[in-house]
């Protein structure tokens, strides 16, 4: 049963994130409207609250989400697992749904 309501749109793009700043770094595999997945070695556990800062065509957009899932895999899987997260965005900017309709199209 399909719990999206938003397609996912496979897009590789650099992310910084963290807790309260962008201390962190990872690489979105896929995003929508409504969530993205965030693929690091650096996640953060289900529940907490995120910020994140996309930077695409020259343009950023700075989100906010909540961390939905994480899974983390030992260091040996990296060449064929990624760690990552799943998160579900809140407070989304009228230009980032702008920005997921166009890489519809």
């Amino acid at each position: 049963m399909e719990k999206r309501k938003e397609p996912r749109i496979k897009k590789r793009v650099i992310v910084k994130f963290g807790e309260n700043n962008y201390e962190r770094l990872g690489f979105t595999s896929n995003v929508s409207s409504g969530g993205l997945h965030i693929a690091s070695s650096q996640i953060l556990p289900s529940g907490k609250e995120i910020t994140i800062l996309l930077e695409d065509n020259n343009r950023v957009y700075s989100l906010k989400g909540e961390v939905r899932w994480s899974i983390k895999y030992p260091s040996h899987f990296y060449s064929y697992m990624l760690s990552g997260m799943g998160i579900k965005l809140k407070e989304i900017p009228a230009e980032f749904k702008e920005y997921i309709r166009m890489s519809v199209m």
